[in-house]
């Protein structure tokens, strides 16, 4: 129902030029663009953006692209992503930022998830030397069974049987029910043999 009261602005007509230049800005506008421009870059728009996602205290910003890393690796893993190559590479740059705040971190578990997501964003693109540092990174904030079957892993994509067989066998030592870790000693086993 309308209100009998109301009266509508009287808005200035607008020239066909006013408004493409208008449709052109929101169009173009970094919260709308599909793709980012150099010239994007350079707006102050954008500049303020960027700058969001150094706010906080460190272990919020770190925490911020660890969780915008998962997003990506996860849409990776799940199969949901539409260019898969792209998508690692922002989850690596993601934990990479995240990481820049390592000295001023104060949470070990964040730490710990930075690190382990990417050794699972390298192991999944081949960098196994990577793969197997931040695993003993991580290792050194959780001693947790998936670090250790990850690390084994990496080292049996490179041939490294004994090596895997030490890190699995270390894992047990700490967890020692493990099935995860006894499948990957038995398999790295089994290849040196």
């Amino acid at each position: 129902m309308e209100d009998p009261d109301f009266e509508w602005p009287n808005f200035p007509k607008r020239s066909q030029e006013e408004i493409d230049a208008d449709i052109e800005f929101f169009v173009n506008h970094p919260l709308n663009a599909k793709k980012i421009t150099p010239e994007m870059l350079e707006m102050p728009e954008f500049q303020a953006l960027a700058a969001l996602l150094h706010e906080g205290t460190p272990d919020e910003v770190a925490k911020n692209f660890m969780n915008h890393g998962y997003d990506y690796l996860n849409k990776v893993v799940l199969k949901e992503s539409k260019n898969s190559e792209q998508d690692i590479e922002q989850a690596i740059y993601c934990f990479d930022e995240g990481l820049e705040y390592k000295k001023d971190i104060k949470d070990q578990g964040l730490l710990y998830q930075l690190h382990m997501g990417r050794a699972k964003t390298n192991i999944l693109i081949g960098q196994f030397g990577r793969t197997k540092e931040d695993c003993l990174e991580a290792l050194k904030y959780r001693d947790t069974e998936q670090a250790y079957i990850i690390l084994a892993r990496s080292r049996i994509f490179v041939e490294r049987y004994r090596e895997a067989v030490e890190h699995a066998e270390k894992g047990l030592k700490r967890i020692p029910d493990s099935k995860g870790l006894l499948a990957v000693r038995k398999q790295a086993k089994d290849m040196e043999a």
